[in-house]
């Protein structure tokens, strides 16, 4: 068995790995992450949101990558939105949805719906869905006051924010934590 060396062998191994290696050329929204750092989101201490965290940021206020200016790449060219205002249970009053990413104090991260409402009596009232992890991109669609919550804009998984009146709302996913 023959083994090469010098200028050709390392051409010919440049030659082979060029070959093998595929290159992927990911969305940006799939592989960008944020770094939480307020201690306040939506005029609420993130403490008040969840006890265990300790810094969270929304979406819309940090800044993002510059593909996603591109054409055809943006949020908007997707349908979707950081920030939804809506009657999303019917009741007559608006809910307002914005998603983020969040730290907790033992080190971990992971992204956010925050649904902030009021009740018939004016009181605030808050849900927020959680699926830890990577503090990455998440975006909102709002279909016929229908909502629904993802980490792609090109992908079918999805989670769908379900009114119920009694109970609240619930996020029918595979992958959210809800509290």
């Amino acid at each position: 068995m023959k083994s090469f060396t010098g200028t050709a062998g390392l051409a010919l191994g440049a030659a082979l790995l060029a070959v093998g290696a595929v290159a992927f050329d990911y969305p940006w929204w799939l592989t960008v992450t944020f770094q939480p750092h307020e201690s306040v989101v939506a005029d609420i201490p993130v403490e008040k949101i969840n006890k265990k965290w300790s810094a969270a940021s929304l979406l819309r206020d940090l800044p993002m990558p510059p593909l996603a200016s591109d054409p055809g790449k943006g949020i908007a060219d997707h349908g979707g939105s950081l920030d939804v205002q809506a009657d999303l249970d019917g009741d007559g009053r608006s809910e307002r949805a914005v998603v983020g990413v969040y730290s907790t104090e033992s080190g971990f991260y992971g992204r956010f719906l925050l649904l902030l409402a009021t009740d018939k009596k004016g009181r605030p009232k808050q849900r927020v869905f959680m699926q830890p992890g990577e503090p990455g991109f998440s975006v909102m669609y709002l279909e016929k006051n229908r909502l629904f919550w993802a980490i792609c804009m090109e992908c079918d998984g999805r989670c769908e924010v379900l009114a119920r009146p009694k109970s609240g709302p619930k996020c029918q996913s595979c992958c959210v934590e809800e509290l």
